[in-house]
């Protein structure tokens, strides 16, 4: 930026705004996915902790245990021999690639209720079409390793989650607290 505008402030400038938009980013990707997360324990699939919200409607509850959770993978990440930086761009990675599962299933939705309405939406099409793409390319840029790692993630916890909630470990039940 230095040599384009011949000046140290421009370049400043642009690192200052690219630091907020991604502070920014951040902070409204965490929100929508413990959105999602209290969303699916007031329906009854996650336990009754993430449903609770202060009195601002944040899920804060949901978003300290996520914390929490985040803190033992990087840390098991890192006793596993990873650097810091290497240890948050797995997790990042892995985090990514989990949450454009919701993003399909969104659209998929979303073209099932112009199917059910019996209406063609050229707008929704391009929009789920667009996405798609977006996804493919998230899952294509990714390596083996996190790729595997999202699988069995996938494939592993929700039967595991299964599991305990049949013999009662995991209380799902509203009216149980």
């Amino acid at each position: 930026m230095e040599k384009i505008f011949h000046s140290s402030y421009v370049g400043q400038v642009v690192s200052l705004v690219m630091a907020i938009a991604c502070i920014a980013s951040f902070m409204v990707w965490v929100l929508n996915s413990v959105s999602a997360v209290k969303t699916s324990a007031d329906n009854g699939f996650l336990p009754k902790a993430y449903s609770y919200a202060n009195r601002y409607g944040i899920a804060s509850k949901g978003l300290v245990i996520n914390g929490v959770i985040m803190t033992a993978v990087e840390l098991v990440l890192m006793l596993m021999g990873s650097d810091i930086a290497e240890a948050f761009n797995i997790s990042v990675t892995i985090s990514v690639l989990l949450l454009l599962f919701p993003y399909f299933w969104s659209g998929v939705a979303l073209l099932k209720l112009d199917h059910l309405e019996k209406k063609t939406s050229r707008s929704n099409i391009a929009i789920v079409a667009l996405s798609s793409l977006f996804i493919i390319s998230a899952f294509a840029s990714a390596n083996y390793d996190e790729l595997m790692t999202v699988i069995a993630m996938v494939m592993i916890f929700p039967g595991i989650y299964a599991i305990l909630m049949n013999i009662k470990i995991v209380n799902v039940d509203s009216d149980d607290g």
